[in-house]
């Protein structure tokens, strides 16, 4: 399971995160949006950036896992992002997976 955690250091303050929202991530460098790759539905389902285009394969929405912690997930397949088999290492996929309300 891929969890987002916010962070603030006292120079900073944090946006809120609107839980009953549904956002489209756009990689800063790229300017493309994090897509459910091929429209998957699937347990495993590749995650990809790509032009935007404001499917709902690149709606996403920021679940409260709670302790400052959120899961995300697709408003496309229901499914939150996760690391591929557990991975820890560089340049591990990321892939959808069924919500099972992990931390």
């Amino acid at each position: 399971m891929l969890l987002v955690g916010v962070f603030v250091t006292p120079q900073a303050s944090a946006a809120t995160v609107d839980t009953n929202a549904w956002y489209v991530l756009i990689n800063r460098n790229s300017g493309k949006a994090l897509e459910v790759y091929n429209l998957s539905t699937a347990d495993g389902g590749r995650i990809t950036q790509w032009s935007r285009n404001n499917g709902n394969q690149q709606q996403w929405q920021f679940v409260d896992s709670g302790g400052g912690y959120y899961r995300i997930k697709s408003r496309h397949s229901g499914k939150v992002l996760d690391v591929h088999n557990w991975s820890t290492a560089n340049g591990g996929a990321i892939v959808q997976w069924t919500d099972h309300n992990g931390t």
